[in-house]
């Protein structure tokens, strides 16, 4: 992480939220085949500590770090790139990500009451206000982009959503992990502050092996060369017409 996000979001205070999106299962059929292990953290912003907490904000940002996440295009340019120009250039890109039904389900994306909501999406009229509103937001996310899923979930909020970054880290499987954290989170993967770690490793095994080859290696150099002296010996014994043949035993 190509790689599905067990999506992340975050609460945000003075505005600022932040929402990881590690692999789930939907992404994982595509990182799967890359082979890749995905993890996606994106920076939503708002105006009010409320609006941060509440389940349309949470879940909408870790629609969008979960579009980051399962996107292979995006991984690929993220992590080429180096300067605030790039990086500023691939937030826009993000923003035009598609939000996907897989991303929505990879991610535990929707908070229990907002699954619960969208899954009865056909009552969601009777339901209350903040349940219903949580369905139509998880509704509306499955043919959008992550701009338009904001500017739907602005909507349904009354309070304007930004998305101010993101970062993203993925590791070759079998060769690395990426670990992610969220500090004090105010729902599911949901926090003020998101760390994101790639560690790489190599494995004994591997290493063995490698070990084993070069040792085979070494022995059959050994045996050549020892081969061509043994075969210099048997010409110099026939050289020197030996009148008799001894077996000698070691």
């Amino acid at each position: 992480m190509e790689a599905t996000p067990a999506a992340a979001a975050a609460a945000a205070t003075d505005a600022a939220a932040a929402a990881a999106a590690p692999n789930a299962p939907a992404t994982a059929a595509a990182a799967a085949a890359e082979n890749v292990e995905r993890v996606a953290a994106v920076h939503v912003a708002c105006s009010t500590d409320f609006v941060s907490r509440s389940d349309v904000f949470c879940a909408a940002a870790r629609r969008a770090a979960a579009a980051a996440c399962n996107s292979s295009e995006f991984a690929a340019a993220a992590a080429a790139a180096r300067s605030k120009q790039q990086q500023d250039k691939l937030l826009l890109q993000l923003m035009a990500l598609p939000v996907s039904d897989a991303s929505t389900a990879a991610a535990p994306a929707v908070s229990d009451a907002a699954a619960a909501a969208a899954a009865a999406a056909d009552t969601a009229a009777t339901a209350p206000a903040p349940a219903a509103a949580t369905a139509a937001a998880a509704a509306a996310a499955a043919a959008a982009t992550v701009g338009e899923d904001l500017a739907y979930a602005s909507r349904l909020l009354g309070e304007k959503l930004l998305l101010r970054g993101w970062a993203l880290r993925e590791a070759p499987r079998g060769a690395g992990i990426v670990s992610s954290y969220c500090h004090q989170p105010v729902a599911a993967d949901a926090a003020n502050l998101v760390v994101l770690l790639h560690l790489s490793y190599k494995q004994q095994q591997q290493q063995q092996q490698q070990q084993l080859q070069q040792q085979q290696q070494q022995q059959e150099d050994f045996e050549k060369q020892l081969r061509q002296l043994g075969k210099q010996l048997c010409l110099h014994i026939a050289a020197a017409k030996p009148l008799a043949v001894v077996s000698c035993k070691p």
